[in-house]
């Protein structure tokens, strides 16, 4: 168990008809974890640095971008996890849904 104060449980799949306490190999789909990371660091970061760059050339004055920076800043951020939230809602679940692929030792 590495960085867990306590044991995780996931929902598997279970082709090879595993029983409780048996150690096993888990497989996801290939791609899984990337699609992941990118869906839930990248887009929000990518739209907050948009909407700070869209603050700050809207700032009338040049003492004025900093706050617009932020407030764009603040505002993407927020629209990148709404989006990513909803596309992770929207996504086939059986697409990227983990198994158990062997027995470990095998």
């Amino acid at each position: 168990m590495m960085f867990c104060s306590k044991p995780r449980q996931f929902q598997v799949d279970n082709p090879i008809n595993a029983e409780i306490g048996d150690e096993v190999i888990i497989s996801i789909a290939e791609g899984a974890i990337l699609r992941g990371i990118g869906l839930i660091y990248l887009l929000p970061l990518l739209l907050l640095v948009t909407g700070a760059m869209i603050g700050s050339h809207w700032a009338a004055l040049p003492g004025q971008r900093d706050g617009y920076a932020a407030t764009g800043a603040a505002l993407g951020l927020a629209a990148g996890f709404s989006i990513a939230k909803w596309i992770s809602s929207r996504q086939d679940r059986n697409q990227s849904r983990a198994i158990i692929a062997r027995q470990w030792g095998e």
